[in-house]
């Protein structure tokens, strides 16, 4: 009984997204090429009626037009009528191509980097279309969000306070706690500290946690240890790699998938293993994140 609450303690801990999304940029660098020299400059996404897509530098505006030096170095003017929206936009030049910054880089596949929301950013996400939360950046370090399950037999609600500790150009540590509140059933949580090295497109995650449980008779807290394990890896310009693994003390929980980046939107599918546990089976698991950033 031990080791089944706690494997799927930790399976709902993953799947939950303890972490937010939309991360701050920490100078990413696409995998196998070399990035272009950081600038000051702000690159710039201009949609136009006819469906174009323009990256860029913007040199001059006025009233009626507006100049743009796209990332491949051709200097393009569009009339002002034919703009729908212009966007600052975070990411990388490959070659003569822009990719986007992750747009939720702040978790892994399932579980949380030590990477931080910024302030007034947000994310909405459904993780294994069950599982719904909403976080938002309070701070350039703290968020908080809640969530609930669709199912309506279970009455349990959670909240994720998250708060980052230190942050560099490499490197970042977060602390966080998710913690649940019900009317049936055990109450919990999971507390959990994080560090992330390397870039928003590559990296390596390492932590530590601590599940806790309402579980003796006389309402005692009992807590079970566990080690999170993970890492990305961009593949494209608008796919990654990611996995990531909890280790707890009789058993584990391995999970490898990818992730779909746009500017808004995020899609994850994968495939989730539980190793030397009891009554649980690997499964897919699909997650859906619409996230915002602060203009």
């Amino acid at each position: 009984m031990r080791h089944r609450f706690t494997a799927t303690f930790v399976l709902t801990f993953a799947l939950a997204g303890v972490s937010g999304a939309g991360a701050e940029t920490l100078s990413p660098q696409a995998p196998g090429t070399q990035a272009a020299p950081a600038t000051p400059q702000v690159i710039h996404h201009v949609a136009l009626r006819d469906g174009s897509q323009l990256y860029g530098v913007i040199v001059s505006e006025d009233a009626t037009s507006i100049t743009l030096r796209t990332i491949a170095g051709a200097t393009v003017m569009a009339v002002r009528d034919q703009v729908v929206a212009i966007t600052r936009v975070q990411g990388t030049v490959v070659g003569n191509e822009f990719w986007l910054q992750d747009g939720v880089g702040s978790r892994l596949f399932l579980g949380p980097t030590g990477r931080a929301l910024g302030r007034g950013d947000s994310y909405v996400a459904i993780d294994s279309f069950f599982l719904p939360m909403f976080q938002v950046g309070v701070t350039d370090r703290f968020s908080f969000g809640v969530g609930k399950p669709f199912y309506v037999f279970t009455k349990a609600v959670w909240v994720t306070p998250k708060f980052q500790v230190y942050r560099s150009a490499k490197t970042a540590a977060s602390v966080g706690l998710l913690h649940t509140f019900g009317t049936i059933g055990d109450i919990g949580g999971a507390a959990y500290g994080v560090v992330t090295r390397g870039s928003s497109d590559n990296s390596v995650t390492a932590g530590v946690g601590w599940i806790y449980e309402d579980s003796t008779d006389d309402g005692r807290r009992e807590g079970t240890p566990f080690v999170l394990i993970g890492g990305e890896r961009r593949v494209g310009r608008r796919s990654k790699v990611v996995t990531e693994s909890y280790v707890f003390s009789d058993g584990a929980i391995v999970s490898v998938g990818g992730r779909l980046i746009t500017r808004t939107f995020s899609f994850e599918a994968g495939i989730l293993t539980p190793i030397g546990g009891d009554g649980l089976y690997p499964g897919p698991f699909f997650n859906f994140i619409w996230h915002r950033k602060r203009r």
